[in-house]
């Protein structure tokens, strides 16, 4: 699959040749939706048929309900499926973010019909009367991970795309096998489900694939927002680090190991920030301000944007500090969306003050780092001349080092402070 990729422009990426023909997907919602069909009718015939209590027979003394099922089932559940939608939602390529409305589209339209499907057919579960055609987990499942896969399948290569998918058939299957597992549905509720959540998902796509909208991506954010959000970026990101403070913590098994995990990221997104602060001028550290010179040295030889990259560490070190959830969720989500707004700011304004030399300098260097070898090597051989450090660069970073210091000890000590923080 032929992938445009982004050029040092601010142009949106293009979608997959792939996409040209949607009538694939409408086949695809039109099969889902024959099994789904399939599905109800030999239930109103049948009720239980024999063939599907003797799968459920044999799924249920196979494998025992451990908690291994309990965890996938929730991946079902609006508990997990709603913060990963707003995760999601700030990843989106651009050609999507007019559509972004369409993610919460298909997770209604699955659960209302979902609803209706059981009453209209009334089949009861296996343990109780509730009924249980079809499964909402599996239903909800199959939409939102398809349609994660399908929001991504055409700004990645061939490989990741197809290991996407698989990634998500894998879930869902789990996900509908757990089901079993807990003795909550039939098969015939789960594979009914699978294929509901698969044919409005295919609609979907079909819909917006038969509608293009790729040509033009027009801001959900005002130009003069963006410029507000790009000078005070850096005053907006140390008060968002400061919600895992009060955010409420979460239960740790390994604890130590979450510390440790999280202190690396921290100390990793402040090793950044020092080695970006060493390489550009004086200027303000609140509002951030576009530099007299064109730094293509230090970190900005490897990535456009480095202190972006370097708070979004320190953000995630601090929540796993701090073991919330709520954190890990709200902090890195907001960050990298602050990151999408202010970089194309950034670049605009860089490319008319510095012109050819910035555009020759986006051509060679990506707005985040790349993992190769190369990298390696530069992080290394910066982490070697560390003594020649200049102490004013230095100095200028302290107040920062010491707000991040100070936030993850609070983190770390929250439950010995008042619930006043909680």
């Amino acid at each position: 699959m032929a992938v445009v990729r982004r050029g040092p422009s601010t142009t949106p990426l293009q979608a997959s040749p792939e996409r040209a023909n949607p009538r694939r997907w409408w086949w695809l919602a039109i099969a889902a939706a024959a099994v789904f069909a399939a599905c109800a009718g030999t239930i109103f015939i049948a009720d239980v048929p024999g063939f599907e209590r003797r799968i459920y027979d044999a799924v249920t003394a196979a494998l025992p309900a451990t908690e291994f099922f309990r965890r996938m089932t929730r991946f079902g559940t609006v508990n997990v499926l709603l913060p990963l939608s707003v995760f999601l939602a700030v990843l989106l390529p651009r050609q999507f973010l007019r559509r972004w409305w369409m993610w919460i589209v298909v997770m209604i339209a699955v659960t209302a019909i979902e609803g209706l499907g059981k009453v209209g057919v009334g089949r009861p579960r296996p343990e109780g009367m509730r009924p249980g055609f079809p499964s909402g987990h599996t239903a909800a499942a199959a939409a939102f991970y398809l349609m994660a896969c399908y929001f991504f399948d055409g700004v990645v290569r061939r490989w990741a795309k197809y290991a996407l998918y698989a990634v998500a058939a894998v879930v869902i299957a789990l996900v509908g096998l757990s089901r079993l597992v807990l003795r909550v549905h039939w098969p015939l509720d789960v594979l009914g489900g699978a294929a509901l959540g698969t044919a409005v998902f295919a609609f979907a796509a079909w819909w917006h694939e038969r509608y293009p909208l790729e040509d033009v991506v027009s801001s959900a954010v005002p130009a003069p927002w963006r410029a507000w959000l790009y000078r005070w970026q850096n005053v907006l990101a140390l008060g968002l680090i400061a919600v895992v403070v009060v955010a409420p913590r979460s239960a740790a098994a390994a604890d130590v190991a979450v510390d440790t995990l999280g202190g690396l990221c921290i100390v990793t997104g402040l090793a950044l920030r020092l080695w970006a602060d060493a390489h550009r001028e004086p200027r303000a550290r609140l509002a951030a301000r576009l530099p007299a010179r064109l730094v293509t040295t230090g970190p900005y030889a490897l990535m456009r944007h480095p202190l972006p990259l370097a708070n979004l560490m320190t953000g995630v070190g601090l929540a796993l500090v701090a073991q919330s959830a709520v954190a890990l969720l709200v902090v890195p989500a907001a960050l990298i969306a602050m990151y999408r707004l202010t970089a194309p700011v950034e670049d605009g304004w860089l490319a008319e003050r510095f012109g050819a030399a910035y555009v020759d300098y986006c051509a060679r260097v990506p707005a985040l780092p790349r993992v190769a070898l190369a990298t390696v090597a530069a992080v290394w051989s910066a982490v070697g001349s560390l003594r020649a450090a200049s102490w004013p660069s230095v100095v200028r970073s302290l107040p920062a080092v010491g707000v991040t210091l100070a936030l993850a000890a609070l983190a770390e000590l929250g439950d010995a402070w008042p619930r006043l923080f909680r």
